[in-house]
């Protein structure tokens, strides 16, 4: 099955009604990231939830200087190839029954982070990172994010990460370069391309601001603002899928 017909959020696929909630819904999307990664950071003694090359970076440090590794940071990577392959899996069925695979993978995640947030606040503070309750919390945020991940790559192409900043910051720099140095076509894709990293890049500076607030005052119930803001993203995408005569609900290639 061709996965053309998944990507009915790309730019150029978009319907009038969903052409200003696209950049919400991903401004809303990379505020997720950036929390989840700010609040585990914090909250689970240095964790990412998100960042899996920053659980790479820590676990390359602890096998050289031969301090304790724990446990969730060497099942990182494993778990989020795991969540993303079976991610995959859950899109193309979805797909192939004709459903709508942004809302029921937005759905699944939002039923992950409820998971993780049940966990962090029974059983939180995490004193012992090897304790079986943080390492069930940390993957249960590992596999959240990615099904976010291999949501935005499966029905978001030519759209910015929601994750990973490095890549976007790299490409709006080269953009707003080119926008300015060029002229004609090139330097007028270059101004759309950058103007479509702005929600992204704000979002995830934002949602790490406010989770740090959060967290300094409320703890692991700080992440009532990812659970929040994912139930926003579930009520986005459903308004604009079930629109009548909007093609974006169509999910078969």
């Amino acid at each position: 099955m061709s996965t053309t017909g998944w990507r009915v959020w790309a730019p150029e696929a978009r319907t009038e009604h969903a052409r200003w909630r696209a950049p919400l819904l991903l401004a809303a999307l990379s505020a997720i990231g950036g929390s989840m990664d700010v609040i585990s950071f914090l909250g689970l003694n240095g964790f990412f939830t998100n960042a899996i090359t920053g659980n790479l970076v820590l676990l390359c440090v602890h096998l050289v200087d031969g301090t304790d590794v724990q446990s969730s940071r060497l099942l990182a990577v494993p778990t989020f190839i795991a969540a993303i392959v079976l991610s995959t899996v859950l899109a193309n069925r979805v797909a192939a029954l004709g459903g709508s695979v942004v809302t029921t993978m937005l759905a699944f995640h939002t039923v992950l982070l409820t998971g993780f947030m049940a966990i962090c606040v029974t059983r939180g503070p995490f004193l012992d990172p090897n304790a079986s309750s943080a390492v069930s919390a940390a993957l249960v945020g590992v596999v959240a994010m990615a099904v976010q991940n291999a949501m935005v790559q499966i029905s978001f192409a030519g759209s910015p990460s929601t994750a990973v900043m490095t890549g976007n910051v790299a490409r709006f720099a080269m953009d707003v370069s080119s926008s300015v140095l060029r002229g004609g076509a090139g330097a007028a894709e270059a101004r759309e391309r950058a103007v479509r990293s702005v929600p992204a890049l704000l979002g995830f500076v934002a949602g790490g601001v406010l989770a740090a607030a959060l967290e300094a005052s409320i703890g692991l119930w700080a992440i009532l603002l990812p659970l929040s803001l994912s139930v926003l993203a579930v009520v986005l995408a459903f308004e604009v899928e079930q629109r009548p005569g909007n093609t974006d609900r169509s999910c078969s290639g």
